[in-house]
């Protein structure tokens, strides 16, 4: 009886196990998909609305994701949500130093769009990945993301991975301009210190 039911269990796996790579690819279509209905969604918005007026106003662009002063970048913040808004204010600050520093801010989590997020950052040299959520014995999930991301890359960006907000801790300017420091030092050395950190919390 024991027996009947491993093998029941192990052919559910196996099932399972090959139907990974189908879902895969309709993962790689699903993005595709995405984009074509963002495309859509927005040109029919903007036959609608004064969009242009809009963006120029309140400084928004709605896609898979957003970037700032990201072309010309030598560093890089990859940040969600409103916290993106107070690091802006930061690389206004670097950039008026002289120092090229951008960001993104990812909208679409699933389906990841991979090539797209890597033809954004090919040209950054050091980049911080900005996680609100930890993952233990790992990574922050957002950074293991970009880590997919940079695998589409010929020459890719050193990577860092900070930690912050846990327990509901806001995202603070000093908190960006101790990330974008270190982001510069790395830039200018090619190493980094340490790649998983925590900030902003209480020890």
């Amino acid at each position: 009886m024991i027996w009947i039911i491993f093998l029941i269990v192990l052919i559910v796996l196996l099932y399972t196990y090959f139907k990974k790579r189908p879902i895969f690819e309709e993962y790689k279509n699903l993005t595709e998909f995405m984009i074509v209905i963002f495309t859509v969604f927005f040109a029919i918005y903007q036959l609608n609305s004064s969009t242009d007026d809009f963006e120029k106003l309140s400084k928004r662009k709605y896609g898979l994701f957003e970037t700032y002063r990201l072309d010309d970048a030598d560093i890089a913040i990859v940040i969600l949500n409103s916290a993106a808004g107070t690091a802006k204010d930061v690389i206004d600050q670097f950039r008026a130093k002289g120092i090229k520093a951008g960001l993104l801010k990812p909208r679409l989590f699933r389906p990841f769009p991979y090539e797209e997020v890597a033809d954004a950052i090919k040209n950054v040299k050091a980049l911080c990945v900005m996680d609100r959520a930890d993952s233990f014995g790992a990574y922050g999930p957002l950074f293991i993301e970009l880590c997919g991301v940079a695998l589409h890359l010929q020459e890719r960006p050193l990577m860092i991975n900070k930690i912050y907000g846990l327990g509901g801790r806001d995202f603070m300017p000093e908190h960006a301009e101790l990330v974008l420091n270190e982001l510069v030092e790395i830039s200018k050395t090619g190493k980094a210190k340490i790649f998983k950190e925590y900030i902003g919390v209480r020890e």
